[in-house]
């Protein structure tokens, strides 16, 4: 039977195929997270419609509906 070898450093592995490189997110997370963003904004009510669906600011008055100029 052969002798028993030290056991490899399970984290060496790991650091190795990841490259080790700095900490920081991919171009694509970057990307992906910019959309979102995007959406999120787009998506928001801006306030002075927020504020007349709340009621406290009042709609502005229409003229009303002319009778035909016929």
């Amino acid at each position: 039977m052969k002798p028993r070898t030290k056991p490899r450093n399970p984290y060496v592995a790991s650091a190795k195929f990841r490259k080790a490189g700095a900490h920081g997110k991919t171009e694509k997370a970057q990307r992906r997270q910019a959309k979102a963003a995007l959406r999120r904004e787009s998506k928001r009510v801006p306030e002075y419609l927020q504020q007349r669906i709340a009621g406290s600011v009042p709609l502005p008055m229409l003229r009303p509906a002319q009778a035909s100029l016929a």
